[in-house]
């Protein structure tokens, strides 16, 4: 696992020269959280403050977009999920149907339309700055758990609060299914949890 994080953190320290540094990201998260702290801040300082992050946020991180394919898989036919959802291509759901099936090509497509609307979504939900390891992370979760599980969740309650940290622990209790009627663990929820929150650290 260590090795994996690694390769990661050297592949997105490539491709993050076209992004802002995690130390000017830190700084202003860091001005951020001091301004939340102040009950007289301006609005104009608030939006000032998360203005300067919109850019860094327009767009997943390529090295990430790849992280999220592998995790969901790329399956050519229709089939049904966990949850008797009938999906295909890299956990595709629009649209689908018994039987349909798809080209590689036609699977990239989609995912590149189902990742812009998590971003967006992320974009709307978030009221605070992201470093693109953060934006990344619950575009991920959203993609795998939903916009509207992640706009109930206590992880965006906290991380609206200011509070990374506490947000960045919320991330390893969506790691269940239901199986005969009980929510358990799955390995495979826990290790993707386990990468996101790693991804939302970094």
């Amino acid at each position: 696992a260590l090795v994996f994080f690694a390769v990661i953190k050297a592949c997105d320290w490539l491709i993050g020269l076209k992004y802002k540094t995690i130390t000017d990201c830190s700084k202003t998260r860091h001005e951020w959280a001091e301004c939340m702290k102040t009950d007289y801040a301006s609005r104009e300082t608030v939006s000032n403050l998360k203005e300067d992050m919109d850019e860094m946020k327009q767009k997943i991180n390529d090295i990430h977009d790849v992280i999220i394919q592998n995790f969901e898989g790329l399956r050519s036919e229709a089939y049904q999920c966990s949850a008797g959802v009938w999906t295909i291509g890299y956990g595709h759901t629009f649209g689908v149907q018994k039987g349909m099936k798809i080209t590689k090509q036609q699977a990239d497509d989609f995912f590149l339309k189902d990742v812009e609307n998590f971003e967006n979504a992320v974009k709307t939900l978030v009221r605070v700055p992201l470093c693109q390891g953060q934006f990344d992370a619950l575009v991920s979760f959203a993609y795998n758990c939903g916009i509207g599980n992640l706009k109930s969740s206590t992880l965006l309650q906290l991380l609206n609060k200011g509070d990374y940290k506490g947000a960045a622990e919320q991330f390893l209790v969506w790691n269940k299914i239901t199986k005969n009627g009980k929510l358990i663990p799955c390995e495979g929820l826990t290790n993707r949890r386990k990468a996101e929150r790693e991804m939302f650290l970094s």
